[in-house]
């Protein structure tokens, strides 16, 4: 619990931190992987990134600013590292827009020369710089509500899957073009990944509003897109917890909370009908048995996986 350095919050250019610090490689070569914090100012395309260093909590150079203009939600920013070795920062407003690590790093150096590690280039990124050859790319720019990278099967590089107003998109990360769509309005829950189908690629468990009192979940398959499976089931919360477990099968159970199934008395001598509103169950999907929804508590709480 020692703390080895604080930040100084001089160094955030008037800024304040909006969103976690991310991880990357090392780039002064100390032995110790690096970060960079965005920051951002009162008005929304005043944001910067920070280059930190990992050992000593000193910045790596000078702020390096941006403006972006979007509406919505921020995103990221995450780092991305292509199959080649080539380092992106992916953020955004309400669209998501990738940077070079390079580029920031040479900004922030004020200098035209970089570590050998971030001089590699993703040439199907590249493609989709905005015009005038500016520094940043343009990834998915419609209604970007979450952004998710999930490991692609049979690589070492991963999907990028994104949640917009109008549903989900999987982009492949190798070139950023689609992989599949599916249209599903009522989506603002980050989608839980797991595996439910036996392809070994991730597939997703979805909750959007059915109705009135009604939440309806859905398992997405992360090869194709399609529904394989979907369930309406009482629930007045617009968002509860989920979460997945892998099984020594290498199948994922998933787990979610919501009202009871069915009304019951509270006892046989009782009248009183159904359970007291706000009592909530937490469920529990097994691929093997789809038909199935084990109902293991009706203590509502936070839900986790070991």
């Amino acid at each position: 619990g020692k703390v080895l350095w604080t930040l100084n919050p001089n160094h955030l250019s008037n800024g304040t931190l909006a969103a976690p610090v991310v991880v990357l490689p090392d780039l002064d070569e100390d032995g110790v992987r690096d970060l960079v914090v965005l920051a951002i100012g009162e008005l929304q395309p005043d944001l910067c990134f920070l280059l930190v260093s990992g050992r000593t909590g000193s910045p790596v150079g000078r702020p390096v600013k941006y403006n972006i203009v979007g509406v919505g939600n921020l995103i990221g920013p995450q780092v991305y590292i292509t199959a080649s070795g080539a380092v992106y920062i992916l953020f955004g407003f309400g669209n998501i827009q990738a940077v070079a690590l390079r580029d920031i790093f040479v900004q922030a150096q004020n200098r035209d020369s970089s570590p050998p590690s971030l001089q590699i280039e993703e040439p199907e990124w590249e493609k989709h710089r905005s015009v005038n050859l500016s520094e940043l790319i343009d990834v998915y720019s419609d209604g970007v509500e979450l952004l998710q990278l999930v490991k692609a099967p049979d690589s070492n590089s991963s999907s990028l899957l994104i949640t917009t107003r109008q549903g989900l998109v999987l982009l492949r990360g190798q070139d950023l073009t689609p992989h599949w769509k599916l249209n599903l309005q009522g989506l603002r829950s980050q989608p839980t990944p797991g595996y439910f189908t036996d392809d070994q690629t991730l597939d997703f468990l979805l909750q959007t509003q059915d109705g009135d009192g009604m939440k309806k979940m859905t398992v997405v398959d992360g090869g194709s897109g399609s529904i394989v499976w979907s369930y309406s089931i009482p629930c007045h919360m617009k968002e509860t917890p989920t979460t997945s477990a892998i099984t020594s099968d290498q199948k994922s159970v998933f787990l979610f909370w919501a009202e009871a199934l069915t009304a019951a008395s509270l006892s046989s001598d009782d009248s009183s009908g159904a359970e007291p509103p706000g009592l909530y169950h937490l469920y529990l999907l097994h691929p093997a048995f789809p038909s199935i929804l084990l109902d293991l508590s009706n203590t509502t709480g936070i839900v986790t996986a070991s």
